[in-house]
């Protein structure tokens, strides 16, 4: 009985395998190893350095094989060989229990200099809106480049149209009204738009007022009886 219980310490499935596919269980170092048919490690479960437990996983890609390391708070991407990179890819779940809650995903870097992007997720409690920073490593900026279109709650563009004043010269007003309210009053840039190419046929002048979170006026004033168009942006702050 207790030779049978001394083998239990250290276990391979199938037993008394010593290559190809297997599963090794180690329970002096509380570890557990998994190998494929052609004897390589593609998984390892127990203790790291830090005096937590994690998962590793490797895999067979092209040109560098790839590992991935789970653990408490952390997922760590990097290659099998070592010393190929300079920094691993990273996912970061960080707290303190009471005043914040961080999730940063950071790229790697082939040289250990290189110039990391990293997005970072932060929460603040107490009914502060989140925040998304989009940043590099230390010192270091990141660039954010979009394929699409980007749409942000605190920005609003559009075009607007004053009416034609009728008895030229003279004034008229056009209303924009947000579709969906802005949390604060915006700073607003707005500029006459036109299709023709000869401009020196009128002369126009605006300019606008009445701003708040719902919207704002275009004041314009020219002296032929047109309409005119005006494009806008407004950001609130």
């Amino acid at each position: 009985m207790k030779s049978f219980m001394a083998a239990l310490r250290s276990l391979v499935l199938p037993f008394g395998r010593t290559s190809g596919m297997r599963i090794i269980i180690d329970g002096d170092a509380g570890v557990i190893q998994l190998y494929d048919t052609a004897n390589n490690l593609v998984a390892e479960l127990g203790p790291n350095t830090d005096g937590g437990g994690g998962l590793w996983t490797r895999g067979l890609q092209n040109p560098q094989n790839l590992s991935a390391f789970l653990g408490g708070g952390e997922l760590r991407f990097t290659t099998v060989a070592q010393n190929v990179i300079g920094a691993d890819a990273e996912v970061l779940y960080d707290t303190d229990g009471s005043t914040y809650a961080d999730l940063l995903l950071s790229s790697g870097g082939v040289n250990v200099a290189d110039k990391r992007a990293r997005i970072l997720l932060e929460s603040l409690p107490g009914g502060t809106n989140g925040t998304v920073y989009v940043t590099g490593d230390g010192t270091n900026k990141a660039n954010l480049d979009v394929d699409g279109v980007f749409t942000a709650g605190n920005v609003r563009i559009g075009l607007v149209n004053t009416p034609a004043p009728g008895a030229a010269p003279a004034q008229t007003t056009a209303t924009v009204t947000f579709a969906v309210p802005m949390t604060a009053t915006p700073r607003v840039v707005c500029t006459p738009f036109t299709s023709a190419a000869n401009l020196n046929v009128s002369n126009i002048r605006w300019a606008v007022n009445n701003l708040s979170a719902n919207g704002f006026d275009v004041n314009c004033w020219r002296d032929s009886n047109f309409a005119t168009s005006f494009e806008y942006i407004a950001i609130s702050t």
